[in-house]
């Protein structure tokens, strides 16, 4: 193994234990420079150590590589505070010029180092030290610097104002403005909707709106002209811009399309490199993104007789070495969820991707399983907004779009579809040619043969035999790989990077970047039957379960969480902790049933659910009212029996015998109701004269017959009463 920058690992010796991170390695992997981690060290300081030590030690057992990173914090841009994020910024300001002097802030003098590049201003030199610690024990991105809020109490949320003003009052003056309170916010926002469908993108006239639709008393007419009349009480402008800026839920980048318009935003606001690998000098240094769909048809792996269209293939290309070090081939249409399995591939150990395709090969092989310092992808919507922030926020990973229709920004990329497809597409049945749709030629989907398994295993085969033996013919090498004479095959050219120019590499943990993928329910609540995420869907958890969160919400209410899922399957879904933890959560056993599909599946589901139930309802309502009117007749059908056979009784003699009548009357039914067994052989002989028990069931009364039985019945029984 190498070790690579932000790498973490524990040493063992003479007693004592230390954790430290790997801040630097220098080009000829020689040296490395690493600092404590320890939060109660608040003197920690980079340390510069042999690789070759480092490499003793894990061979004798007295080093250990940490895989949890115990400050890497599972939260959004958008979920900051404004004050964290204040203060991040504020941190940020003071070290960012500092961080880019590798190695030259490790080896010279801190403080001189500080002192030389703030000469002209006046900055605390201890603070400033002090957040270059924060930044090199955290983990060497931005969040490293986020203050410790979140493990102290009533973090983030709003205050509960009450009817006197707050803020800023100027003395001997009546305060301005009103709080804001839950309903101004709602105001504020309903307002921001509106005026952003209506185009309108100033905040002075959207403040306007705001007013003239909330907070208007009336209207009065003076000479025929409508005036309107303000309520007393109103939010000013500076009130509504300090909302803005801090809790509508946008975030720079928004803002900036809200006020410029998306095409000047990125004509204006999105740097994209000129060249693709301009000033890139080693690996990790920029990675590029594309898909594509493929030029041949496959089949389903259930039945091979359905073609089921062009898969999507995704690559991520490291520009220096021009080495493959990740890949998606997929039924998906070109989007984020699609681009989001190409990212965790990028990360993922090769030889474990490998074995599920059937192909064993060796850790160096394929030995990429990293992230950038840049990445570089289309202007696509797979590749904008907020997705791609999740990259920089989080991992430190510079995002950088190209213009539209503007591929020559990321040929190198392009041109891996055109070799791989060389490879292929001789050999493969079903792929679409030049001449493919021309009169005469076979239609090409009538020679699919190779699901999606098969096509994937061929893709890895070609890009192993392009990492590991492929020459580049055009690639452009440097006066340091000429004079050594690296080969220049991608595997040899990232091999040759690694120990002489390496350090741009990061490491994080998998669960990690996948829970930072995958997509968020902000809104997902604890009930008496499970976690509901949405619809009948509900899920449990080993955590819900030993802390007995179920019985809790059937007493005391449900309350939300934050849930992590991925939008491919149904099985699982994640609780994300504010402190870096998650729980696995699975699917309750009454809806087992919806397990292994993807929640588009669910939603299809459901949605044609709906449908049958509306159009059964006309059915059942129609049998519904046939069941009313068959209940209508009954009641007259009684009511005209009883006035046949009613007689002159008092109410009392009617209800008085009520035990005997009920006696009676089942021995009349017991009688009715007997089973009796036929012999379907025999056709029954009556006899007229004598009929036995059985005859007589057979033979049912005439109702005039019955009538006068039923009555010399009763009366007998009476007598004998």
């Amino acid at each position: 193994m190498i070790f690579t920058k932000n790498q973490l690992f524990k040493i063992n010796l003479f007693d004592k234990a230390s954790t430290e991170r790997v801040l630097w390695v220098d080009s000829d992997y020689h040296n490395c420079i690493t600092i404590d981690i320890d939060r109660e060290n608040t003197k920690a300081k980079p340390i510069m150590k042999k690789l070759d030590t480092l490499h003793q030690l894990l061979d004798d057992g007295d080093l250990e590589l940490i895989q949890k990173d115990p400050y890497m914090i599972l939260i959004k841009e958008e979920e900051l505070s404004p004050s964290e994020l204040n203060i991040r910024n504020e941190r940020w300001e003071l070290v960012k010029d500092l961080v880019k002097l590798e190695p030259d802030i490790y080896l010279e003098t801190t403080n001189s180092m500080i002192k030389r590049v703030y000469e002209d201003d006046k900055v605390s030199v201890s603070s400033v030290y002090r957040n270059l610690r924060l930044y090199w024990q955290r983990g060497n991105f931005p969040n490293a610097l986020l203050p410790d809020f979140r493990f102290c109490g009533g973090i983030g949320k709003r205050k509960r104002l009450g009817s006197a003003k707050v803020g800023f009052r100027i003395k001997g003056e009546e305060p301005q403005g009103i709080n804001v309170t839950e309903e101004v916010d709602y105001y504020f926002r309903k307002g921001l909707e509106k005026c952003k469908e209506s185009n309108v993108r100033k905040i002075k006239h959207i403040y306007k709106y705001i007013i003239n639709e909330y907070f208007v008393e009336g209207y009065r007419y003076v000479h025929g002209k409508k005036i309107v009349e303000l309520k007393k009480d109103i939010p000013t402008e500076r009130q509504f811009r300090y909302w803005y800026e801090n809790y509508s839920g946008k975030s720079r980048a928004q803002k900036n399309i809200d006020k410029y318009g998306e095409r000047k935003h990125n004509l204006k606001f999105r740097p994209v490199l000129g060249k693709s690998d301009t000033y890139i000098d080693a690996p990790g240094a920029l990675f590029q993104i594309d898909s594509t769909k493929s030029d041949i048809y496959i089949v389903s792996e259930i039945d091979p007789n359905l073609v089921i269209g062009k898969p999507t293939s995704y690559f991520v290309r490291d520009v220096f070495s021009r080495m493959v070090v990740g890949m998606y081939i997929g039924i998906k249409e070109e989007s984020w969820v699609a681009a989001r399995m190409a990212f965790v591939n990028t990360f993922m150990n090769k030889v474990k991707f490998c074995e599920k395709y059937g192909i064993t090969i060796s850790e160096e092989e394929w030995p990429t399983h990293h992230f950038p310092n840049s990445i570089l992808a289309d202007n696509g919507p797979a590749y904008k907004g907020y997705k791609m922030e999740v990259l920089s926020d989080v991992f430190g990973i510079n995002p950088i779009n190209t213009p539209a229709y503007r591929a020559d920004f990321k040929g190198i990329i392009e041109k891996l579809f055109d070799m791989l497809n060389q490879k292929i597409n001789p050999f493969a049945p079903g792929v679409t040619t030049k001449d493919s749709g021309e009169r005469g030629e076979k239609d090409p989907r009538l020679n699919a043969r190779y699901t999606l398994k098969q096509y994937t295993e061929a893709m890895i085969r070609s890009v192993l035999f392009f990492n590991n033996e492929h020459w580049l013919e055009n690639y452009n090498p440097d006066r340091d790989i000429i004079q050594e004479e690296v080969n220049l095959v991608p595997l040899d050219l990232w091999n040759w990077g690694i120990k002489r120019r390496s350090g741009l590499l990061k490491t994080f943990r998998e669960d990690f970047v996948m829970l930072n993928l995958m997509d968020r329910i902000k809104g997902a609540k604890i009930e008496k039957y499970g976690i509901h995420v949405k619809g009948d869907l509900y899920y449990t958890c080993k955590k819900a379960q030993d802390e007995g969160w179920f019985a809790d919400a059937a007493l005391k209410g449900s309350w939300e969480v934050e849930i992590a899922y991925d939008p491919a399957s149904t099985d699982q879904v994640y609780i994300v902790n504010n402190v870096g933890s998650y729980e696995i959560c699975t699917l309750v056993p009454h809806c087992e049933q919806y397990g292994g599909m993807s929640f588009a599946d669910y939603d299809e589901i459901k949605s044609k659910r709906k449908k049958v139930e509306k159009a059964y309802a006309r059915k059942e309502l129609q049998a519904d009212v046939n069941l009313e009117n068959r209940f209508r007749e009954i009641n007259e059908e009684s009511e005209e029996n009883y006035n046949e056979k009613k007689k002159d009784q008092s109410q009392s003699s009617k209800i008085k015998n009520i035990r005997d009548n009920r006696k009676n009357e089942r021995k009349i039914n017991d009688y009715k109701e007997a089973l009796v067994i036929s012999d379907p052989l025999k056709e029954p002989q009556l006899n007229k004269k004598n009929p036995t028990m059985n005859e007589r069931v057979e033979e049912p009364f005439e109702d005039d017959e019955f009538d006068d039985f039923l009555e010399h019945f009763q009366q007998e029984n009476l007598k004998n009463g």
